[in-house]
Formats: C-alpha cells, sequence, structure tokens
C-alpha cells in the first residue's frame, strides 16, 4: 500500500488541508537555493494537484 505513489498521493492531501498560509521566509531557509516566492509558488502548484 505505501508505495512512492501513495505516499506523494498523501503529503499532498495533508497540505491542501493544512494551514492557510504559510511563513514562506522560515520555509525558504529549509531549502538553499529556494526564495520565499518559489515556496509559495510551489505550494500552489501542489496544492492544484491536489484537487486534480
Amino acid at each position: 500500500v505505501w508505495t512512492s505513489e501513495n505516499d506523494r498521493k498523501l503529503l499532498i492531501r495533508l497540505i491542501e488541508r493544512s494551514a492557510k498560509s504559510y511563513d514562506t521566509v522560515e520555509l525558504a531557509k529549509l531549502f538553499p537555493g529556494a526564495t520565499p516566492k518559489a515556496i509559495e509558488e510551489r505550494i500552489a502548484k501542489l496544492k492544484r494537484e491536489a484537487k486534480a
């Protein structure tokens, strides 16, 4: 049951239902090379995928 794809689906669903706002500045610190705007855009993309 726990394949990489199922793990991905679960994480996407959790993101979709989680907090409505994020501290993208703090999140960007966890990912060298990612800007706060890039984090914001990535979260939006994952939420769109969750709705598909």
